[in-house]
């Protein structure tokens, strides 16, 4: 599978409001400029705050890295259920995850944590996901991610080299956990990336589950997409998240794949 391997894009990608880093060092040249900044104020003169240097971030991963609106606050309130989550079969993906309500009940057999933000891309995922689901110490982990890539511009093979390098770290973390991964499912088709891209970025996860001990495939294409890849309206009301049935698909397609995982969704 060597051939599939991407590499970084070491890019420096502006976050507005970073997870809690390190602070970034102040180099003389930023001194200066505020202390000119600061007197040419003093004196009266218009400076357009357009020319104020942002601090800037490198992320890992490749492709996209938009933080969505209000990730910072889940995360925050993720960090408050961490001990009541511990050990739980972890969710972890974007909007489609995060909104799905009734996801204890879909499996009253076991203990589920929801750890989904609106807006997600995997670059974002793979950024928090050692802190988010990996620190857990989950019984098994459901990834879902990807539609945000794509719909803000991504490449199938972006969210493919995210994906393995999030699975990378986590089995250096966590070499025995069941990893489930879940095709991308279908939106309304539209701006030509959509069921094209998304049918070849399947395509690159599930080579990508294939090859991997203790990562399983788990088709979540298949039961919503029609033939040409439109969605079924009762199940995507928005063209996009799952209504209460769509989500009823979802949770029937994985409890065969976490029985096959040996997490059985009973509970036993």
């Amino acid at each position: 599978m060597g051939s599939l391997e991407g590499r970084h894009d070491d890019r420096a990608v502006e976050i507005l409001q970073p997870p809690g880093p390190p602070k970034p060092r102040v180099g003389l040249l930023q001194v200066s400029f505020v202390a000119a900044l600061v007197l040419a104020i003093g004196a009266g003169v218009m400076v357009p705050l357009s020319r104020v240097p942002r601090i800037v971030e490198v992320l890992p991963g490749r492709g996209v890295a938009t933080k969505p609106y209000g990730w910072d606050e889940a995360r925050a309130a993720f960090r408050e259920r961490d001990a009541g989550d511990r050990g739980a079969v972890v969710f972890a993906g974007d909007s489609i995850t995060a909104w799905w309500k009734d996801l204890a009940d879909a499996f009253p057999g076991l203990r589920v944590a929801n750890r989904g933000i609106a807006g997600d891309t995997s670059r974002t995922l793979l950024l928090r996901f050692e802190e988010d689901v990996a620190a857990l110490e989950p019984r098994a982990v459901v990834i879902l991610v990807g539609t945000n890539d794509i719909a803000l511009g991504g490449t199938p093979s972006d969210v493919a080299q995210n994906v393995r390098d999030i699975l990378d770290r986590f089995r250096r973390r966590r070499p025995g956990t069941p990893v489930l991964l879940c095709a991308v499912m279908p939106r309304r088709p539209g701006d030509g990336r959509f069921p094209d891209a998304l049918v070849e970025l399947n395509a690159q996860l599930q080579a990508i589950a294939t090859a991997r001990s203790g990562v399983a495939w788990c088709d979540t294409w298949t039961p919503f997409a029609t033939e040409t890849g439109d969605i079924q309206a009762e199940d995507f009301p928005d063209g996009l998240h799952p209504s209460p049935a769509g989500y009823a698909k979802w949770a029937a397609a994985l409890r065969p794949a976490l029985e096959a995982a040996g997490v059985p969704a009973d509970g036993r």
